[in-house]
């Protein structure tokens, strides 16, 4: 069944509806859904590796939950991502709202323009169990907000997390750059200033 956007234009305002592999195809500017999953208890960030099937970034590291935002859609339909790929449930009101990053990437001859709508949100690894969805998700991993800080601001060459497979006991692992889908902004390095940030109790920024 074909999937249908909305399309906007270079400023975000929506202009029309489009089946979601021609945009890709001309490259129209649509709406995502991004969520990072927090640790609380024990202070860290979840990157999920990407299914080796997908047709884009196979086993690279990314976002905890994301998705395309579907035509009349608002971000708070995006919980559904959570579900999907981590069999995690969270209610619209969980989420801390980070802003919109804008995005532009080409795959071959597909075209990825996107407006991010970002959003981070708390549990507690302990009490919390994750079912990734293994068509979309290879493996979990935890990734310490000191850790992250560090690495991603370039102070050490590898980062160290915690590496979880559906059936195989979890183990850590050295991670270098290249392990996660390329980001030219400092994305993650954001994204682990918002966490401190928000742990912390402090006002969020935008990403």
């Amino acid at each position: 069944m074909a999937e249908w956007l909305d399309i906007l234009d270079e400023n975000g305002t929506p202009i029309g509806v489009k089946e979601r592999e021609a945009v890709h195809r001309d490259g129209n500017w649509h709406r995502t859904f991004d969520c990072w999953v927090i640790d609380r208890r024990r202070p860290a960030v979840l990157f999920q590796c990407r299914s080796l099937t997908k047709s884009e970034n196979p086993g690279l590291l990314d976002t905890s939950a994301a998705g395309h935002l579907r035509a009349g859609e608002t971000w708070r339909d995006g919980v559904r991502e959570l579900e999907e790929e981590l069999g995690l449930v969270v209610p619209p009101h969980a989420l801390v709202p980070l802003g919109v990053r804008v995005k532009s990437a080409r795959y071959g001859s597909r075209i990825d323009n996107e407006f991010q709508e970002v959003f981070l949100t708390g549990i507690d690894r302990n009490t919390v169990r994750l079912t990734p969805g293994p068509e979309e998700v290879a493996a979990l991993a935890w990734i310490g907000l000191e850790e992250g800080l560090a690495f991603f601001s370039g102070r050490c060459p590898t980062v160290r997390a915690e590496w979880w497979e559906v059936g195989v006991r979890p183990r850590w692992r050295e991670l270098p750059p290249a392990a996660f889908v390329p980001a030219v902004d400092r994305y993650y390095l954001k994204v682990f200033i918002m966490a401190e940030r928000w742990l912390a109790g402090k006002a969020e920024l935008a990403i």
